[in-house]
């Protein structure tokens, strides 16, 4: 009864009291949804483009990881292998953009990009998402210290990825310095991807071959992204 009186004397304060605990819920809610979009979409991203995860060994993140990109040639000539793509993520600055993401990769995978306009890059062109096409009306953009020309724009069922702008492995690798982040390969096997993965691992000591369900369980930067958003949550 104490209380019932307390709030009614001031309702100023208790309609305070009442909307920052409305916000704090809200917060949690929205951080959490957040976090575990950015998660579901790159797991998406990975699970359904291939069977098989190769990362340089010792490496927790994606951004910091080379592997060769020679080992395809190889990896393909594997039986029950039926196709692998390499792919450099990065991040830069683009244009008038702070940070945005890069996404080198073989011209076998661009296909997963959908065109919205132009057509798939050469050397030294891009295509953007359509997110950050938004942004710019000229038909070259600068990234890092290096300029290119824009050759389309593509939508992706990723949604992040439409923030991000597409080049081919090889002037991703010039900018990042790195032959390849990952390689992602697919098998015609379901039952010989154990075996396909010990053949794999044994053609080079400094990488590390995983399932992609795998892969995505035991990644150390969704574990980072859950464990900031339930501490973020608490606080709020």
């Amino acid at each position: 009864m104490i209380s019932l009186k307390a709030l009614t004397k001031n309702k100023f304060k208790s309609l305070l009291i009442f909307s920052s605990i409305t916000i704090a819920v809200m917060a949690i809610f929205l951080i959490s949804s957040v976090s575990q979009g950015i998660i579901g979409m790159y797991s998406k991203m990975i699970k359904t483009d291939g069977d098989i995860i190769i990362t340089q060994k010792g490496i927790s993140d994606t951004f910091f990881s080379n592997v060769d990109i020679l080992l395809m040639d190889k990896i393909e000539k594997i039986e029950h292998v039926s196709s692998s793509y390499a792919m450099i993520v990065g991040a830069s600055p683009i244009g008038h953009i702070p940070i945005a993401g890069i996404y080198g990769t073989t011209t076998n995978h661009f296909s997963h990009y959908k065109l919205s306009s132009g057509e798939y890059p050469k050397k030294s062109e891009v295509i953007l998402g359509t997110n950050i096409a938004k942004q710019f009306a000229t038909s070259n953009i600068n990234i890092g210290n290096r300029e290119f020309k824009i050759s389309g724009t593509y939508s992706s069922e990723i949604g992040f990825e439409e923030g991000g702008v597409v080049m081919n492995i090889e002037d991703a690798g010039k900018l990042f310095n790195r032959s390849a982040s990952f390689i992602l390969v697919s098998s015609d096997s379901p039952n010989e991807i154990d075996e396909i993965i010990k053949k794999i691992s044994a053609l080079d000591s400094e990488i590390e071959v995983k399932t992609t369900q795998n892969f995505v369980k035991e990644y150390n930067q969704f574990k980072i992204i859950e464990n900031s958003s339930f501490v973020i949550s608490f606080l709020a």
